[in-house]
């Protein structure tokens, strides 16, 4: 088979892969190899597969992983969680087990 990349095509993956999706139109924060292969076909008329994507990111040295969600600590936690009965019981010396 021959090879569909090519050193033009290389380097709009690498410019891709430099900005963000959504500067691109699409409603992801992070690249897969789906929404590359789409970018590629639609925007600049590659026929390449989903796979050649992955095996080409490959071989430029870049590694997957996957997206990983952090949300800021609530400060609130521990009114939201402890029960103000609890909460007084433990403050009192003579308390018993319940």
């Amino acid at each position: 088979r021959s090879n569909k990349w090519t050193a033009e095509s290389i380097a709009l993956l690498e410019e891709a892969l430099s900005q963000s999706p959504r500067d691109y139109g699409f409603q992801m924060i992070g690249w897969t190899s789906g929404l590359l292969k789409t970018l590629l076909c639609q925007k600049h008329d590659l026929e390449i597969s989903q796979r050649s994507v992955r095996n080409k990111l490959h071989e430029l040295g870049y590694v997957w992983k996957r997206f990983r969600y952090r949300l800021n600590p609530d400060p609130l936690r521990v009114k939201k969680t402890t029960h103000p009965q609890c909460y007084q019981r433990l403050a009192s010396k003579d308390s018993g087990p319940f």
